[in-house]
Parts: structure tokens; sequence; C-alpha cells
């Protein structure tokens, strides 16, 4: 049992980091709050159990005796039924998100969401980065690449491509930039002095206070009480 065991479970693993990482990609691409989105907590039990099959194989290898390894299957069995059970109680209550970004149709005009279809991808990011300026759309919690597209009047396809290319950034990093910018402007404004840290973070558009300090940190290396002292 053991030597099947043993890689399948590995195999399984391998297959549920990857799984989280595409999962991740798509998610950052696609919405600028990812609060309640993410799975990393599949890739943390992942880790957890890899780490639970290493010692599994040094125990084998060096540690049990032969009588022991009945044991050793009774307890394999009982940690999987527990990992198993865990992991389906948490999926339902996981978020399921879909796809914003559908294909560009046949029809360039199609949906009226290519307005230019033969404009470059600069000449597409200067019209969503004036968009995004001129109608403050960080500020929307819950914006996301199709909204954003709508604004724009171009496909999402194309908007996350002259994102990517053009800011080097996904769409969640190139948005929350905007709202970090915003709060290093209202930390330092005396008009906003009546604001908490994490009021100045809601105003800025950030869902979440712990959203908030997360991307300000990824941002400026400092949290947002640190850089006010800074300045």
């Amino acid at each position: 049992l053991i030597p099947l065991f043993i890689p399948f479970n590995i195999y399984v693993l391998l297959k549920i980091i990857n799984l989280e990482k595409r999962h991740r990609i798509k998610v950052f691409q696609q919405y600028s709050s990812t609060e309640g989105l993410s799975i990393r907590w599949c890739r943390y039990i992942a880790i957890i159990y890899f780490i639970f099959l290493i010692y599994l194989i040094t125990s084998v290898l060096f540690f049990l005796t032969f009588s022991e390894i009945p044991i050793l299957d009774i307890s394999i069995a009982i940690i999987n039924t527990i990992i198993i059970y865990g992991v389906t109680l948490k999926a339902f209550e996981q978020k399921v998100i879909k796809s914003l970004i559908p294909d560009i149709p046949a029809s360039s005009n199609s949906d009226n969401l290519i307005t230019a279809p033969h404009s470059t991808e600069n000449e597409d990011f200067t019209i969503i980065d004036s968009i995004i300026k001129e109608k403050r759309l960080y500020q929307i919690e819950d914006l996301t690449i199709l909204a954003l597209s709508k604004y724009a009047n171009i496909h999402p396809k194309r908007v996350s491509k002259a994102i990517n290319s053009q800011a080097k950034q996904n769409f969640n990093s190139y948005i929350n930039s905007f709202r970090i910018e915003e709060a290093k402007k209202m930390i330092t404004d005396p008009t906003f002095n009546h604001l908490s840290i994490e009021g100045i973070g809601t105003e800025s558009g950030f869902k979440s206070k712990s959203a908030f300090y997360t991307a300000f940190k990824n941002h400026t290396s400092l949290t947002p009480a640190a850089y006010r002292d800074s300045v």
C-alpha cells in the first residue's frame, strides 16, 4: 500500500499546487478585490501534507519495523479521511469564480466593446489609464476588468493585454497602485486627519483593512502608519 500511496499523493499535491497557481493568476488578472476568491488554503494544505509525506518516507526507511506497518496504514487512512473532509467543507464555502475575459469575437464591433479594433496596446493603455484617473474608478471596491472594459469601451482581453504589456502588472496590482497613490496623498493631507488609517484605505477603494495594509506594504515597503511617520 505505502509504495503506491506515496507517489500517487505526491502527484496529487503537485496538481493541487499548479491548480492554485493558475487560479491565482486568473483572479489577479480580473479582480481588483480578491477577498474570498483566493484558494491559497489549498497550497498550504498541500505543503503541510507534503511535509507529512517526507516524514512518512523517513519513518518507513529508517525507523519502522515490519510489524509497525499496519499501524502506519491505519494512521494514513485516518489522516487522509480528515484532510478529504476538511478540504470538502472548505470547498463548499469557497466562492466560485468564472472568467470575465471572453475571447474577442470575430466581429470587431460586437457588443460595442472595441471602438478601435486596429489600435495598438499603447493606445489602448492610454485610454484605460486616462479613464481610470478621470472617473476615479479605482475607488470602486469591486471593480473588475469587465467593468473597466465597459468604461473604456475596449474588449476585456485587450484591456488585460494592454495593462500587462504597458504597466508590467496584473489588473489587481495596477488598480491597487492608483489606490495606494490616493492613500499616500490622504495620509499626508491635513484635510483627512479626521480619518483613521483604515478609513483612508476604504476611501481609497480598498475593501478591507488587511487588503489595504498588504497592498500598501507591497508598493512602498512600509505600513501606512510607518509611511505617515516618515513624511
